[in-house]
């Protein structure tokens, strides 16, 4: 991040109750843009929240602990956002393992709620997009119940082929290795959590059966295939 070409930025850094040094390692860092806040652990969805309620710019992105990003992806969709007025830009990622081996991940449009995914960090938000929404915390899948509310409610979004995110997809601790059929059962109250916000946002009734498909499609998924690969 602190290499991005655009070099206007408010970086929040959430330590959310790390055990492994972080907190530490963070305080290394002297660049004026950052912003660290320290927290009791509260999991994902707390640490993103805690972001979201401090940040105070225009635009938006997150990206997951280990995770990394392209240097131009904030000046790329900030290009993106002047040519096309678009309030969401969705990009698409490369997968990447501890040995350097990388897979570009097509992407469907993204914009649509039958194909909105839950993954958080292949987007630029417009901020305002995230106005009165955020994670449900103490539930597995907390990406899928919001994820999908926010990206239907932008009025322009706009999708690249850039593969401006790298996700490192062999980390031990990662939340999709440590997937256990147990959990599963969270997504059920995240899909409501979904219909729940769109009928707050009076969106539900003309997307009433996109949202009976995607829900049909992540449970079928699961259940079928172990893991949710949204």
């Amino acid at each position: 991040m602190l290499q991005q070409t655009y070099t206007h930025l408010e970086i929040i850094l959430v330590d959310d109750g790390s055990t492994d040094g972080s907190s530490e390692l963070l305080k290394t860092w002297h660049d004026s843009r950052i912003r660290i806040i320290t927290q009791e652990n509260g999991g994902q969805a707390a640490a993103r929240n805690t972001g979201l309620d401090e940040m105070t710019g225009d635009y938006l992105i997150m990206v997951d602990s280990d995770d990394y990003i392209a240097t131009n992806l904030v000046e790329k969709c900030l290009e993106t956002v002047d040519k096309t007025k678009a309030d969401l830009v969705i990009f698409t990622s490369n997968n990447i393992n501890q040995d350097g081996d990388m897979q570009y991940i097509p992407r469907n449009s993204g914009y649509l709620l039958t194909d909105a995914g839950s993954v958080p960090w292949n987007k630029f938000y417009t901020a305002s997009l995230w106005k009165n929404l955020r994670f449900k915390t103490g539930f597995w899948y907390e990406d899928l119940g919001i994820v999908p509310v926010v990206v239907l409610r932008a009025m322009n979004p706009v999708k690249i082929e850039d593969a401006l995110y790298y996700y490192v997809t062999d980390r031990a601790d990662s939340q999709s290795n440590l997937q256990k059929d147990t959990k599963f059962l969270d997504v059920i109250p995240m899909l409501e959590n979904v219909k729940v916000e769109l009928e707050k946002l009076q969106v539900y009734e003309p997307h009433k059966k996109k949202w009976k498909h995607f829900t049909w499609n992540i449970l079928f998924t699961g259940l079928f295939f172990g893991k949710l690969f949204i």
